[in-house]
């Protein structure tokens, strides 16, 4: 018998089916929509609900939100990008397509995925932070992955030079917990119950 459950260790993070492909103008200038290329490290651990390869699964999507680093104001709030949304890979912006600024600028992302509750916000250019109410039961919990990226708008003579996709690794934020039972006697012997004590079920990464 195995049982699974993730639990959430609580740290600090620093960071040191839609419409076709569109290009945002203003003016004269050409602006291109923004796009991910999520990764994620691979669990230690099977489990669940658990990814747990380096591929990042096509069917699920991500949340991003983004920090103007150089003009120091959030650039956006968490928003859903799919994959292949333009019929092309990486992960694009569904209803609400966002896009690169037209002019010098550093934008810092943090993404997370594969969790039905949650918030995540840029607090200032160097901190960022995912808040998680999670279910009780193991079979209603998920597997919380976060990442953090990077991307920046540069002046090259007359024109801009603006990021392709932006990578993302993913990491697990929770710990996942196995339980093997065994019992070396010859009479039957039922499980009903396994209660872990003092665990946080909500917490802010």
């Amino acid at each position: 018998m195995k049982k699974y459950l993730y639990l959430i260790p609580v740290a600090a993070l620093a960071m040191t089916a839609c419409t076709n492909e569109s290009d945002e103008f203003v003016g004269s200038q050409e602006s291109r929509e923004i796009a991910f290329q999520p990764v994620n490290q691979m669990a230690t651990r099977t489990g669940s609900g658990a990814i747990l390869d380096g591929t990042f699964p096509t069917s699920s999507n991500i949340k991003v939100a983004a920090y103007d680093a150089q003009n120091s104001v959030n650039f956006f709030d968490a928003s859903t990008f799919s994959y292949n949304t333009h019929n092309t890979s990486g992960w694009w912006g569904c209803s609400d397509a966002k896009y690169w600024p037209l002019s010098p600028a550093t934008i810092n992302f943090l993404g997370y995925a594969n969790f039905t509750e949650g918030t995540a916000t840029w607090g200032d250019p160097d901190a960022a932070s995912v808040t998680l109410a999670m279910a009780d039961n193991s079979s209603e919990q998920n597997d919380l992955m976060y990442a953090v990226g990077q991307g920046k708008v540069t002046q090259s003579g007359n024109a801009l030079v603006i990021p392709d996709k932006v990578d993302m690794v993913f990491t697990h934020a929770q710990a996942l917990l196995t339980f093997n039972v065994k019992a070396n006697v010859a009479s039957t012997i039922t499980l009903k119950k396994i209660t872990l004590n003092n665990a946080y079920y909500s917490g802010t990464l």
